[in-house]
């Protein structure tokens, strides 16, 4: 799932500076400028230990750690920011990563799966609400062995970035289930309609597809007067079961419509930027 953020350079300076060790100081190759506009920089290093279980059954701190430090084993935060594209998010399949500590360390070996046939994810970002920066979080479940100084990290690291804008519109869209949207890029169903009561929303519709909606940069609906309907983003979620991806949007309308005209907005052009990762982070503390 991904989670939006007002400002990147609020959370790097707020969040990172409380529980993060600085690692820039003692880091190689650590500022890289992968395509013409786009800087990526390390803001942090944060190594957490598995607190005790309080039996064999629960572990009572697991909520408590996961909200203050993180999940255990070495997260490493990256700031990418782009003056040229909009940054969409991380191709998890092209992104590939290594990490070992000094001693040799397999830091992102897991021990096992899920019994649905897949392990946590290594990359995960969160995309400023203009997408012109994203901090991009490398977790490994492993801790460095002890006496261990240095992290290496060796790979790539592949963000979907977005240029230019096309605008169609598709008419006659019923705002109910089963309506199929097929107009833009990721063809789509609205999977529940149904009246609300949140904020200015007074109608909710949420929207499925098995395409990311990245490539979408606004959904505007006109009434019957082509005039826009006041909208709000009330929620995203995609989840995969056995590498089948799905992507879920809810959106609030300010009015309750039998149908519209669905105009979509989105990117002309859709590439993937490589980013090498070949770095060596000191500890910092």
């Amino acid at each position: 799932m991904r989670l939006h953020f007002a400002c990147a350079a609020l959370l790097a300076a707020n969040i990172f500076a409380g529980l993060v060790a600085p690692a820039a100081a003692q880091s190689k190759s650590t500022d890289i400028e992968p395509a013409k506009g786009m800087k990526f920089q390390i803001v942090g290093l944060q190594v957490s230990k598995p607190l005790p279980r309080a039996d064999k059954k629960e572990n009572q701190f697991q909520m408590p750690q996961s909200s203050m430090f993180g999940s255990p084993g070495v997260e490493i935060h990256f700031l990418v920011t782009d003056s040229e594209r909009a940054i969409l998010g991380i191709d998890d399949k092209a992104s590939k990563v290594k990490c070992t500590d000094d001693k040799g360390t397999d830091l992102g070996k897991q021990e096992k799966e899920n019994r649905f046939g897949f392990g946590s994810r290594a990359f995960s970002s969160r995309e400023t609400p203009d997408n012109v920066a994203t901090i991009v979080e490398l977790h490994q479940p492993n801790l460095p062995a002890a006496g261990a100084t240095k992290i290496l990290v060796d790979g790539e690291l592949v963000l979907r970035c977005g240029t230019g804008e096309v605008v169609v519109d598709q008419k006659d869209i019923a705002l109910k289930p089963k309506t199929a949207v097929k107009a833009g890029p990721v063809e789509f169903e609205i999977v529940e309609a149904k009246d609300e009561d949140f904020g200015d929303s007074k109608f909710m519709i949420e929207i499925k597809s098995d395409k990311s909606f990245d490539a979408i940069k606004e959904l505007e609906f006109l009434d019957a007067a082509g005039k826009p309907i006041k909208t709000q983003n009330m929620g995203t979620s995609s989840f995969g079961v056995f590498g089948k991806m799905t992507y879920q949007r809810s959106i609030g309308l300010a009015q309750k419509a039998d149908k519209v005209t669905l105009r979509i907005k989105h990117y002309k052009t859709i590439e993937s930027i490589k980013v090498p990762l070949k770095l060596e982070l000191g500890v910092g503390f």
